[in-house]
């Protein structure tokens, strides 16, 4: 008998499953946090993770609904959920890179925000340590290249800004100075002499 070979579930910058973009968040959300609990949770930590304080009776059971019409086995067995279908997910496997400091690696897995338009408190605490972690690996390695990628990812953060200019010349740091004005569209003056 043949494994099934785990569905490919994209959640950082577009929500795919199996290479489709998803616009329901909400169901692959409760996927992925099953997933990220080893594919079993306890109904009280599923609610607070995804709901917060504040979840009606019928929500979570709406929501695995919603999941297996998506084709995501989920099981409830004694007040806990159990995800019996293989998934394969992008955060999960850039959390595993983050933490054996591989940024290159972590690099090329982020391809935006966790579930960016998400607000559960599973969401925005991963979005946070994700985007957290990556500046400091960055800022840890000093490589210029890798932190300009960071930077793109994440978007500006002074600690990346202030680490690249201190380690340039002083006419790349002009040029690196005008470059966010050429973003915009604008361009810098030249700075006339004073006689």
């Amino acid at each position: 008998m043949t494994e099934t070979p785990p569905i490919p579930l994209q959640t950082l910058g577009r929500l795919t499953v199996n290479h489709r973009i998803i616009k329901q968040s909400r169901p692959l959300e409760l996927v992925v946090f099953l997933a990220s609990c080893q594919g079993d949770a306890a109904r009280d930590l599923v609610e607070n993770a995804l709901f917060g304080e504040e979840v009606s009776g019928s929500a979570l059971s709406n929501l695995v609904q919603r999941a297996r019409n998506l084709g995501f086995d989920i099981q409830t067995v004694f007040q806990r959920y159990e995800l019996r279908t293989p998934v394969r997910v992008d955060a999960l496997d850039l959390e595993q890179a983050l933490k054996v400091g591989d940024l290159e690696r972590s690099v090329q897995l982020y391809g935006g925000p966790f579930f960016p338009q998400s607000v559960s408190p599973f969401s925005e605490e991963l979005r946070g340590y994700f985007e957290e972690n990556l500046i400091q690996l960055a800022l840890d390695r000093q490589d210029t290249r890798l932190m300009f990628e960071v930077m793109k990812r994440v978007g500006m953060d002074p600690r990346l800004g202030d680490s690249i200019l201190a380690g340039t010349s002083q006419n790349m740091q002009s040029v690196l100075c005008q470059a966010p004005m050429r973003g915009l569209g604008l361009s810098a003056r030249p700075v006339r002499a004073v006689s």
